[in-house]
């Protein structure tokens, strides 16, 4: 699903609602938050098997929104204005070799085996800190934060 870069792809406003087998991408939210997909308060979205790829907004989440629930099972929310600002700044090659590989390694993205359900509370708590409680269950040279390769 294509916002073509004019419009966001999904609102989700109210309910629970399940996403699957997709692709969302090229969704633009113009002065709002939530590009490829806006979860509004009180609304419940699954996503399963689904790519949030390339989306922007004027405000923030880019790819996703979240006020209500979000649950992620082997999603990928990935942003290209990464390797684009990369390739700006770092040079075209290193840029085009991290595009190229962020695009190969979608297919064998797979989901943690516990559910993380993306709520405001734990959005309002700082995904940091959601990140550092997830990464330690992973061996020390695995983890995202310098503070988590440290503790070992």
């Amino acid at each position: 699903m294509s916002g073509n870069d004019t419009s966001r792809v999904f609102d989700v406003t109210a309910g629970t609602s399940t996403l699957q087998h997709l692709v969302v991408t090229g969704g633009h939210a113009a002065g709002e938050d939530g590009g490829g997909i806006r979860v509004a308060a009180g609304a419940s979205l699954a996503l399963a098997d689904v790519a949030v790829v390339d989306n922007s907004a004027d405000g923030g989440g880019g790819g996703i929104r979240n006020d209500g629930t979000l649950t992620l099972t082997d999603t990928v929310v990935a942003q290209k204005t990464f390797f684009e600002i990369y390739k700006q700044y770092r040079g075209e090659y290193m840029g085009a070799r991290m595009t190229a590989w962020l695009e190969a390694m979608w297919p064998f993205m797979h989901h943690e085996s516990d559910i993380t359900e993306f709520t405001a509370e734990l959005m309002n708590a700082g995904v940091n800190n959601a990140v550092k409680a997830a990464e330690m269950g992973y061996p020390p040279e695995w983890r995202m934060s310098l503070s988590g390769r440290r503790k070992g």
